[in-house]
């Protein structure tokens, strides 16, 4: 697994682990403030979510939270938030 990042775009390198739902072909992330108000807020419209709020990376100063919705035709689409540890 590798991450890359140039100008605010960061690239992930890494095999699918077997058994897990989200990392099966390619898959676009947004960022936002909080993926905790963001579940929710897409949770009360019926989006189909892929799992609750996961911590998927843990940095020195923060970590990586992200969830997963799968779009119309079966792509998933990750929002991630950079969440300051305390």
């Amino acid at each position: 697994m590798a991450f890359f990042g140039h100008g605010g775009v960061r690239l992930f390198i890494g095999e699918p682990e077997a058994g897990q739902e989200f990392s099966n072909g390619s898959s676009i992330y947004y960022r936002v403030e909080s993926v905790d108000d963001a579940y929710s807020d897409l949770e009360a419209k019926n989006v189909d979510l892929v799992f609750e709020p996961l911590m998927v990376y843990e940095y020195e100063t923060h970590e990586l939270w992200m969830i997963f919705i799968k779009g119309t035709e079966g792509n998933r689409v990750g929002l991630m938030e950079e969440r300051l540890k305390n």
